[in-house]
């Protein structure tokens, strides 16, 4: 268990555990609530990322493979 401060009152030893501030009500249940979906909102953003970087190099690769056999095929280069 660790002692805070609360961020609305400004009160210290204040406990981690608590839902509410015993002095002025404000809810760490809800604070932390908030933290939790930033936190989700962040893993998303970078997994979406993450997805989106693997896309567009499947797409560059697939490009660059039909240019390549694109010109093995026509006009034959011999040194190729």
């Amino acid at each position: 268990m660790a002692l805070i401060t609360c961020k609305e009152c400004g009160k210290e030893k204040v406990s981690d555990q608590a839902d509410a501030c015993p002095s002025c009500g404000f809810s760490f249940r809800y604070e932390r609530h908030l933290e939790e979906r930033k936190e989700d909102r962040e893993d998303r953003q970078a997994e979406a990322a993450r997805k989106g970087g693997c896309t567009l190099l499947g797409a560059i690769l697939g490009a660059a493979w039909a240019t390549i056999s694109h010109w093995m095929e026509w006009p034959f280069i011999p040194w190729l």
